[in-house]
């Protein structure tokens, strides 16, 4: 009795580990077999990649700036603004750190019952017409669904990282929004896609 019991337990392991190692392994390598690149920047340079992230665009639509001593250098450039479907629209960032001091994640995040901690989620859309503003989407768990950030590093000085953030989509016949984060300053007239 015991011997089989060890061999079921020695199944249960083996499929564990093919289950979780392998997928593990096959991520350490890129597809050409090599080891991937080291991250580049200093600590908090690198963020949890996410596999929904529209490629960004070397083209900047606006660019706000951090307000307040927390934010101080902080530069958010808004490099694309897209419908994804009639239901929702992607905002795609870059996040740089031009201050003198590491930035915490968490001076994105914004305040109040609608942000996350160490997410995106401190921005809003605001169509000026309608006097509407879009807040980021939430899934069933009740987490944005944007860009989310390692809760042990800052942004160091000097560094830039890539965000996203998905919103519920205005009316077909809205073709510019105002970016409205948290903090910094605000960016009207994005051009929405």
């Amino acid at each position: 009795m015991s011997c089989m019991y060890m061999t079921r337990g020695s199944a249960l392991l083996a499929a564990f580990l093919a289950v979780v190692i392998l997928p593990l392994a096959s991520c350490a390598s890129g597809s050409d077999g090599e080891s991937p690149a080291p991250p580049q920047g200093n600590r908090g340079s690198s963020v949890v990649a996410n596999e929904a992230a529209p490629a960004q665009s070397s083209t900047v639509l606006a660019t706000v700036h951090g307000t307040g001593p927390e934010r101080s250098g902080v530069a958010i450039a808004v490099t694309s603004l897209r419908r994804d479907s009639s239901t929702t629209v992607t905002l795609a960032v870059t996040i740089t750190n031009g201050g003198s001091e590491p930035m915490s994640y968490s001076v994105l995040a914004g305040s109040g019952l609608k942000y996350s901690s160490m997410t995106a989620s401190g921005v809003t859309l605001i169509d000026p017409v309608a006097k509407l503003r879009y807040y980021p989407l939430r899934d069933t768990d009740n987490n944005c669904v944007c860009t989310p950030f390692p809760f042990t590093e800052d942004l160091s000085p000097g560094a830039r990282t890539d965000a996203i953030v998905t919103f519920p989509a205005p009316p077909k016949n809205v073709s510019s929004l105002t970016v409205n984060w948290d903090g910094f300053t605000l960016a009207g007239g994005v051009p929405l896609s």
